[in-house]
């Protein structure tokens, strides 16, 4: 989807998605000028993996599910259907599913 930067883009998440990650928008294929965006689901005790978004903050909103913010080895933060997360800049995280049913979430770093 490459759309010009002073136009709306739109797009539909899919509930019943199979795949672990659905890229949603991106400077990288032209649909957003900064912000990079995804949907992730994550199965019962499945995680996304330790990273750090560097220079970038990042917004979790939970969709469904129930899971775990983990900041380094020290720190972590309950996720819930309909709540929100913010990570700054230089954080090292992951996303972990303790639930028992699918962990759907939409991340936004700009």
């Amino acid at each position: 989807m490459n759309t010009p930067h002073n136009k709306v883009a739109f797009k539909k998440l899919k509930p019943d998605a199979k795949e672990k990650y659905t890229r949603l928008f991106s400077k990288k294929d032209g649909s957003a000028i900064s912000l990079r965006s995804g949907c992730v689901v994550l199965k019962p005790c499945e995680n996304v993996g330790e990273h750090s978004t560097e220079t970038e903050e990042e917004l979790l909103i939970v969709l469904e599910g129930n899971g775990k913010l983990l900041l380094g080895k020290s720190a972590e933060i309950e996720l819930e259907k309909d709540s929100a997360a913010y990570i700054p800049p230089h954080t090292v995280h992951d996303v972990k599913n303790t639930g028992t049913v699918n962990l759907k979430y939409v991340f936004v770093t700009a």
